[in-house]
């Protein structure tokens, strides 16, 4: 067994779980995510715009090339950093995917539960406009990868 995280049932996930994300953002996460889903890249650039002042017609998505390019464009000791936080994050959810069990329980109506199922693409946001977050991307893509 991992040392950083112990296996759970179901039951003791769910009487251990806290919201996700704050009730009262609900409602404007939901908006964003409609509006997305229906009118697809002009709500995307309007967001992008809005928060991360998104020049129009600027790319949404950055090749492997231009990512090697940007960190290697870094002081050396930036680069380091970078990569011993990314080998940290990845370690960490290597722990987390070895803890992970599927869940099934009987709910009203049948059964519930989960599992995990590996997928080829995962789309990560990355926030470069008035508040970069260097930090975000590792979370996001390391944990991905992994």
């Amino acid at each position: 067994m991992n040392p950083v995280l112990r296996r759970v049932d179901a039951a003791q996930a769910a009487k251990a779980r806290s919201p996700v994300v704050a009730p009262e953002m609900l409602p404007r996460i939901s908006e964003i995510v409609t509006a997305v889903r229906t009118r697809g890249e002009p709500a995307l650039r309007e967001y992008a715009k809005r928060w991360d002042r998104l020049p129009p017609g600027a790319p949404l998505l950055r090749t492997p090339d231009e990512l090697k390019q940007a960190l290697a464009s870094l002081p050396g000791a930036d680069q380091d950093l970078l990569r011993r936080t990314a080998d940290r994050i990845a370690h960490f959810a290597r722990a987390q995917l070895d803890a992970a069990a599927p869940a099934r329980t009987k709910v009203l109506g049948g059964w519930a539960g989960d599992r995990l199922v590996p997928v080829r693409t995962a789309g990560c946001y990355a926030p470069g406009g008035r508040f970069p977050l260097p930090s975000s991307v590792l979370m996001t893509a390391v944990t991905a990868r992994v």
